[in-house]
């Protein structure tokens, strides 16, 4: 039997041994914590029994959130030596406050991902049974800080978790259900929503790998019922703005499923934007939805899409679908007199038109849908015609025998006064991801109430072309260049201080891109004034500007006198003949032109206040810029004047 020396000897060694076993685990844990950024670890009331480990109170803080746990129990039941270690698992009460997030240094969108081996393990290591009586997660939300409070139960059999969680609000019940199937090579997700025990939501997924990488298949169905008890769930969520919307609707039904091949690798939003595969989608709004940040959405849609590569293109595509109330933010950059107050969009399959068929990309290969988009308020417009759309890659559209009509009220725009519009286009267009092209059709025309800018009015503007032609080269949706070409005539009713008041009228030629734009065509007013005008804009090289005085025979009148207010009001010219052409520059970087000015003139006659001038010819030149003002006259001969006496011949000429 051993002495008492040795049995204090083995005592002494097993306190050492606890010892050192205790300063090695507080060594342990304080470096677990500081690896794991906890900055708080509290536990009281901690209790060993038969049926297992009980722990009072457990409390922790990390910089994601703080932890609180009321009454944990594990139990002994099925306990092991690997994870999750218990497996029975039973907690009174959890709170969770998580802290209220910075803003992002950037917009660019958190790539999460994860794959099926990772959800297989995680589920793995999950306990048999968790239960939490009462759960209560704060964390932050549009405005403030909102709550979830509820229940829930996790049951784990095999690789199948049942996790069902229970959401009071106010006086309803939200339950949702979740069954998923975890293996390392496929994932099934059975989950609804159940609102005062009526079903609202259903879906139905797995993702399964194959030969080709992972396949993903969904439907999602959806009577909803219980609306408006989802929305004063759901409003708290939002901004206060948009808090506010009216009461949702009684019913709606939505149904999508789709199927879709994604690559290899771990599941994340790269991925999902590559996949192949098909989709379809349709919903029933029988009564106006709020739907945040758009605002009231009602009517009906279908529509079945497939994939390439993550290049979609549809199917099938019929809607009726009218928006109202619309949200601010959702078209931006349009001036608030120009807001409409109502949006309809109604689209279906229909047959090509006999006179108009599609470009030859599109030949064999495209969807022929009648299209109407329509625009309320005290801007209004619509947009009728034909859409061919493609049903094969790669994809693009084309507007068959589109009319746009639009009306708006005046409205102020960059210091320009701009009065009540009127327009009727007839237009074709295609797009694709190369190509934008544009062509307005005879009978297009914009008439414009009035137009002002400092010192220049112009009234009753009308403009009209047969052909104008807009290409675009196109990448990644921006344009690389545009092209702009072909008739446009201009009439407006122009008042400013230098023109006598009269409709002015254009015809001619446009043609611009993104370097320089070009005029070259008429210019001519009621007065019987005609000019050859040529001009040209630059970014490079500025504006230059050329006209031509299509000869006056004074005989028949004086559109000068009739058109510039500066004509002396003394001279009266009646007979001979005047020819006249100007240029004008205008540097880039320069404040004043460069003008130039040749005047001609044969066997002019008339009277200059009480004196007779007969046989005057003259040939005049002026030259101004920004230092100087040169004036030749190279010569003026006089055949006669007479202010009551005959005098003449003169002849002069000078600088």
């Amino acid at each position: 039997m051993p002495s008492r020396r040795t049995w204090l000897r083995l005592i002494s060694c097993l306190v050492l041994l606890l010892a050192l076993l205790g300063a090695y685990g507080y060594l342990s844990l304080s470096r677990l914590l500081e690896r794991e950024q906890i900055e708080q670890l509290e536990w009281h009331g901690l209790s060993l029994s038969t049926q297992g480990i009980q722990l009072d109170q457990l409390s922790l803080r990390h910089p994601s959130g703080a932890l609180q746990l009321q009454q944990v129990r594990l139990h002994w039941s099925g306990f092991s030596l690997s994870l999750p270690f218990w497996r029975q698992v039973h907690i009174t009460s959890l709170q969770l406050n998580l802290p209220d997030q910075p803003e992002p240094a950037s917009e660019s969108r958190p790539d999460y991902a994860f794959s099926l081996e990772q959800l297989s393990a995680v589920i793995s290591r999950l306990p048999q049974h968790v239960a939490i009586d009462a759960l209560q997660i704060t964390l932050p939300c549009a405005d403030t800080r909102c709550q979830l409070l509820g229940d829930l139960l996790l049951r784990k059999e095999a690789a199948q978790l049942d996790v069902q969680i229970n959401l009071q609000h106010q006086q309803e019940h939200l339950r949702w259900h979740a069954q998923l199937q975890s293996e390392p090579t496929r994932a099934a997700l059975q989950l609804s929503l159940a609102v005062n025990q009526h079903v609202q939501l259903q879906l139905s997924s797995s993702v399964q790998q194959n030969a080709s990488g992972q396949l993903w298949q969904a439907d999602l169905t959806g009577d909803l019922q219980q609306s408006a008890v989802l929305q004063s769930w759901l409003s708290q969520w939002l901004p206060s703005a948009t808090s506010t919307l009216p009461n949702a609707p009684a019913a709606a039904q939505v149904k999508a499923g789709w199927r879709l091949q994604l690559a290899p690798g771990p599941l994340n939003w790269a991925l999902l934007q590559q996949a192949s595969g098909q989709l379809h989608a349709s919903a029933n709004l029988p009564e106006p939805w709020p739907i945040p940040t758009i605002g009231q959405l009602q009517g009906r849609f279908d529509l079945a899409a497939q994939a390439l590569d993550g290049q979609w293109l549809a199917d099938s595509l019929n809607a009726d679908l009218n928006l109202k109330q619309i949200a601010p933010g959702l078209i931006s950059g349009v001036p608030t007199e120009l807001y409409p107050n109502a949006l309809e969009f109604t689209i279906q399959a229909t047959e090509t038109p006999d006179n108009r068929q599609p470009t030859a990309t599109l030949v064999g290969r495209a969807q022929p849908l009648q299209l109407r988009f329509k625009g309320q308020g005290r801007s209004s417009f619509e947009l009728k015609g034909t859409l061919a759309l493609a049903n094969g890659l790669p994809w693009g559209l084309q507007l068959l025998g589109g009319s746009l009509s639009a009306t708006t009220p005046a409205f102020q725009l960059n210091g320009w006064a701009i009065g009540a519009l009127q327009g009727q286009l007839q237009l074709d267009a295609f797009v694709d991801a190369q190509r934008l092209d544009l062509r307005l059709s005879k009978g297009s025309q914009l008439s414009l109430q009035h137009l002002r800018f400092a010192d220049v009015h112009a009234q009753q503007l009308k403009a009209s072309s047969s052909g104008l032609h807009m290409q675009a080269q196109l990448a990644a949706g921006s344009f690389l260049d545009w092209q702009l070409k072909g008739p446009l005539d201009l009439s407006a009713q122009v008042q400013h201080g230098q023109l006598q008041p009269q409709r002015w009228y254009w015809q001619g030629p446009l043609t611009a891109n993104q370097q320089q734009a070009a005029l070259n065509g008429t210019l001519r007013n009621d007065a019987g004034l005609q000019l050859q005008l040529q001009a040209q804009h630059s970014s490079a090289e500025g504006l230059s500007l050329h006209a031509q005085l299509t000869e006056l025979f004074l005989r028949s009148g004086n559109p000068l006198k009739d058109s510039f207010t500066a004509w002396p009001a003394l001279l009266e010219l009646n007979n001979g003949r005047l020819n006249a052409h100007a240029s004008l520059t205008l540097a880039r970087n320069q404040a004043l032109p460069t003008l130039t000015l040749e005047l001609t003139s044969k066997g002019l006659g008339g009277i200059y206040d009480r004196t007779a001038l007969e046989g005057l010819d003259s040939r005049l030149s002026v030259r101004t810029d920004r230092k100087q003002l040169q004036l030749e006259l190279h010569e003026l001969h006089l055949a006669q004047a007479n202010p009551g006496i005959p005098l003449g011949p003169v002849q002069l000429s000078g600088s």
